[in-house]
């Protein structure tokens, strides 16, 4: 398993924070052998969430906000006998909306 060494907090967006929405945003991503997230994408999106069919575009500037995040992140990067390997892994982005 790759080890988190670096990690971005991820930014409202100017849609969310006027809503005051709070979501989980579940990013699933590759580390490769350098440590460095690639192929990251939504696995379950923050418009999951939405009670409202009108909030679900701002729901969605979180998905964007978290991988914008993600892609910042560097691990140690996993390793099998020794040797660097590539891994899939899972990062959960959680929005809470502060009052």
């Amino acid at each position: 398993m790759a080890r988190l060494v670096h990690n971005v907090e991820p930014e409202f967006s100017e849609q969310a924070r006027k809503k005051k929405l709070s979501a989980v945003v579940l990013i699933e991503l590759v580390v490769d052998t350098e440590g460095m997230p690639q192929d990251v994408h939504v696995a379950r999106s923050a418009a999951e969430s939405a009670k409202k069919p009108e909030d679900k575009p701002a729901y969605e500037t979180l998905d964007a906000k978290a991988i914008e995040a993600v892609e910042q992140y560097r691990f140690a990067p996993a390793t099998k006998d020794g040797r660097p390997v590539r891994v899939l892994m899972h990062a959960e982005i959680n929005f809470q909306h502060m009052n």
